[in-house]
């Protein structure tokens, strides 16, 4: 049996290919491989990360508006060929038309029939609070309200206090609404301080998984040390998910 990820999130630049970059190394380093797609046709943050080795699908026409159906067809096929965990990259502008077709296509009763599990990750937002809590009620809408689907929330605190008017996630009305098919609610880790946000930024800019990183020579010893840091942070709060 597989576990499925979809990362997925109709607003842009929440941190979404991040946080599949994070659950791709988790789950490579647990089990020894991992299927990694990238649909996002903007920014393909996990091909760029060669050891991912993630298989970039293209799956909407040059206007960003036409899917290509045989292109989705296709990833499905290979999410059951592989003997491996998947992680799916959705992007803002693949983010409907995923939806679509799995809903349509009955993708996520497949998946179950297969004894596969599917986790859907969402992400929400100090910044856009609003937008990204309406984009997570349309995916349990759509999607996360079946039983063969489980939903993890992730709070991404990069822009700001995950909140509204003092109010975060939790006392709000989709929350209220979903908490019985929401299966955690997790602080998605965010390096901004200064002594670890250039280590951060500098393992993004060159495409480099946090092993590569720890074992690169020209590291320095102390950046060395905070990556390890990140990497246990990370990877610890994956365990809290228990998404392995």
């Amino acid at each position: 049996m597989a576990n499925i990820h979809l990362v997925m999130q109709g607003k842009g630049g929440v941190g979404k290919s991040l946080l599949a970059f994070y659950i791709a190394q988790y789950v490579k380093e647990k089990s020894g491989k991992c299927l990694v797609c990238d649909t996002d046709p903007l920014n393909q943050t996990l091909s760029r990360t060669a050891a991912l080795n993630a298989k970039v699908v293209r799956i909407l026409a040059d206007d960003y508006t036409t899917v290509m159906k045989n292109a989705f067809d296709l990833m499905i096929e290979e999410c059951e060929a592989e003997d491996a965990d998947v992680v799916i990259d959705i992007g803002a502008s693949s983010f409907v038309p995923m939806l679509e077709y799995c809903a349509v296509n009955g993708v996520y009763d497949l998946w179950h029939e297969m004894g596969h599990a599917c986790i859907l990750h969402s992400i929400i937002t100090g910044k856009d609070f609003r937008d990204t809590c309406r984009m997570f009620a349309v995916v349990m809408e759509k999607t996360g309200r079946l039983p063969s689907v489980s939903s993890i929330v992730w709070l991404n605190p990069f822009a700001g206090p995950v909140a509204k008017d003092g109010k975060g996630f939790d006392k709000t009305s989709v929350y209220r609404d979903n908490e019985r098919h929401i299966k955690a609610v997790l602080p998605m880790p965010a390096f901004t301080g200064d002594m670890f946000h250039p280590d951060f930024l500098a393992m993004m800019e060159r495409g480099k998984t946090f092993n590569e990183m720890i074992d690169d020579p020209e590291v320095t010893l102390m950046s060395t040390q905070r990556i390890k840091m990140m990497k246990r942070e990370v990877f610890g709060i994956m365990d809290k998910a228990g998404i392995f």
